[in-house]
């Protein structure tokens, strides 16, 4: 069955910042380790944190905040995910990949053990499960809870 990429739950991410609609009281701009963010057009006041020190930055986190995630997709998703079970909502979230193109780092989640597997994986393509070693096609469900993709064993249709 093919599926409209329109149609799905996949997030539309970015490349570079596009600016929120409402104008922030403060950025925070949470960058991996692989980036200084220097050339996603970031906002120069915006305070710029690493994904372990989030917590710290959440507890004195306030309504009218923006959090700018830059990052590869497998992290952004989850970095994303901690954001939303903090309290915050989708327009206080942007995310800049970088990481773009096909194939990307993605979390691939597993509903037969309930493993979260990371791997560098096309959405469509296979991987194996890191917790039960079946064989997951990488759905295009995304999950924003768990900031990963669905993955769904290859031959279930071919189990007893």
């Amino acid at each position: 069955m093919a599926v409209s990429i329109a149609h799905t739950s996949m997030p539309d991410w970015v490349d570079v910042l596009v600016p929120p609609k409402h104008t922030p009281v403060h950025y925070v701009v949470i960058i991996s380790r692989s980036s200084d963010g220097t050339s996603f057009g970031l906002p120069e006041h915006a305070e710029r944190v690493s994904a372990g020190e989030l917590d710290g930055v959440l507890e004195r986190a306030r309504v009218g905040w923006h959090f700018v995630i830059v990052d590869r997709h497998s992290q952004a998703g989850a970095i994303r995910a901690r954001l939303l079970s903090a309290g915050a909502i989708d327009s206080e979230i942007s995310i800049v990949l970088t990481d773009t193109g096909v194939e990307q780092e993605r979390r691939v989640y597993c509903p037969h053990c309930r493993h979260v597997t990371t791997s560098l994986v096309a959405v469509g393509a296979t991987v194996a499960c890191a917790g039960c070693a079946a064989p997951l096609v990488v759905y295009y469900h995304y999950s924003r809870r768990l900031g990963a993709h669905l993955g769904y064993r290859v031959d279930s249709e071919d189990l007893p």
